[in-house]
Parts: C-alpha cells; sequence; structure tokens
C-alpha cells in the first residue's frame, strides 16, 4: 500500500511524504536520477519507489497551479492541499496502466487543475447557497501573491474563465495545447478567451492611466 501524506509548513507551502510498502525487490530508484519514462514502467511492475519518485518530481507543480487557481479563496492553501491530494490520488490510480508513452508532468498538471477547479466551483457555490445573495466578485488583487500592483488588480478583475486561461499561459507557461487538456475546453476555446483576456487588460482605464493612454 502506498500512502500520500501532504505535511504543511508556516509559509502555507505543502511538501509530501510517501510511505511505501517495503519490498525485497530492487528498485530503480538505486540506480541514480532515472527519466520519466524509466520511472513509469518501474512504477507500473509495482516499484512504489518509483512511483514516489514521479510524485516528488511533479507535487512542486501541482502545488503550483492549484494555488493559482484558489487565490482568493477564504482558505486558498487548504483548498489547494486537498486538490492536490484529490489529483495525487487519481494518479495513483491510474497505476499499473499507465501509458508508457505518456507525459506524467502533463498529466499531473491536468489533474491538478481539475482537481482545483472543481474544488473553488463548490466553495462558490457554497458562499452563495450560505450568504444567499448573487455570486461574489473576483477576489481582490491583495489575495493574489503572485500578481503585483494594477496588473494584479486588473488581472484579478477578469471572469475566472479568462482569469484561468491567461494565468496558466502567462503566468505558467502552459502552451495552448496544454491548457486545452487541462481545462477540457477546444484550443480554439483557449485561444478566444486568451484573445478577450488580452483585450480586456488593453482597454481597462486602470492600465491606460498607468501607461498615460
Amino acid at each position: 500500500m502506498l500512502t500520500l501524506l501532504l505535511n504543511g509548513t508556516s509559509s502555507g507551502v505543502h511538501t509530501v511524504t510517501i510511505v511505501a510498502r517495503t519490498t525485497t525487490n530492487p528498485s530503480i530508484m538505486a540506480t541514480g536520477e532515472p527519466t520519466d519514462q524509466e520511472l513509469v514502467a518501474a512504477a507500473n511492475r509495482g516499484d512504489e519507489a518509483a512511483f514516489a519518485g514521479l510524485v516528488r518530481r511533479y507535487i512542486p507543480l501541482a502545488q503550483k497551479v492549484a494555488l493559482r487557481i484558489l487565490a482568493g479563496r477564504p482558505d486558498s492553501g487548504g483548498l489547494a492541499e486537498d486538490a492536490v491530494q484529490d489529483a495525487l490520488v487519481e494518479f495513483a490510480g491510474m497505476f499499473p496502466g499507465f501509458p508508457s508513452t505518456g507525459l506524467p508532468g502533463q498529466t499531473v498538471f491536468k489533474l491538478a487543475v481539475r482537481a482545483a477547479r472543481g474544488l473553488r466551483d463548490k466553495d462558490r457555490r457554497r458562499r452563495e447557497r450560505a450568504a444567499n445573495v448573487d455570486p461574489p466578485a473576483p477576489p481582490s488583487a491583495a489575495a493574489d501573491p503572485f500578481l503585483r500592483d494594477i496588473l494584479r488588480a486588473v488581472v484579478a478583475s477578469l471572469s475566472e474563465p479568462l482569469r484561468d486561461v491567461f494565468v496558466l499561459r502567462f503566468r505558467d507557461f502552459a502552451s495552448e495545447k496544454e491548457i486545452a487538456e487541462a481545462l477540457e475546453i477546444p484550443v480554439g476555446t483557449v485561444k478566444s478567451r486568451l484573445h478577450l483576456a488580452v483585450k480586456a487588460l488593453r482597454e481597462d482605464r486602470r492600465l491606460k492611466d498607468l501607461l498615460g493612454e
């Protein structure tokens, strides 16, 4: 049995503790720094240390994207922790049987995005029901540690669909194809949302005032 435990720190970043069953079979991890494909092959054979190596390699990516998607929520750190845990549990369920030509990093990224968006939507619905009011406004700029000053406030005011695509593209440097796969939308939709997001930024009066236009 493989157990995944997320440990909180004072900075809000979570590390992972992986408890694997002890086996008598030698692990590929003893050979140095294996490639993703080598780790996948070994994990598919039941090498739990190899799977743990994949988790350690890509959990920072999952944490990063989950925190960004959930920024502005009252308990964004806790929600991000839950999203990462859900993503890793789903990732673990893909073994054995993960495609030998698959991309584990891209898979973890996609699972983390989906889990974080699901928790974000669930949290929004819960707060709407509790308050019995219209949907809340976008998070304030001060709640997002990754964007700064005027640009941060403008990006935070974008609708969630536009903001998700914009942040994934220009902060996480994900390709349009990766964004489409992560958000489960067509590439054409990614392109149109990026266009609308950039157009909204260009037309925002705060940026125009900042640039003297």
